[in-house]
């Protein structure tokens, strides 16, 4: 999500593809490339399933928030 076309790619793709019955696994290693991107928060939270694995300690209150844990 670092670069703004690919994250613009993303979100449309995710979006129009849901018509098509399409669906998208993105994977990495920081969630706070998504959670800092105005497209990865929507992509997040329309997301059927979320598997979070062991986190920075730094990134723990923003996912809290962001997932209501």
């Amino acid at each position: 999500m670092k670069s703004e076309d690919t994250a613009s790619f993303l979100f449309s793709l995710a979006k129009r593809g849901r018509k098509y019955y399409l669906g998208i696994a993105t994977i990495t290693q920081d969630v706070d490339d998504f959670l800092r991107s105005p497209y990865g928060v929507p992509m997040i939270t329309n997301s059927s399933l979320q598997f979070l694995m062991k986190q920075s300690p730094t990134a723990i209150d923003n996912i809290q928030h962001t997932f209501n844990l």
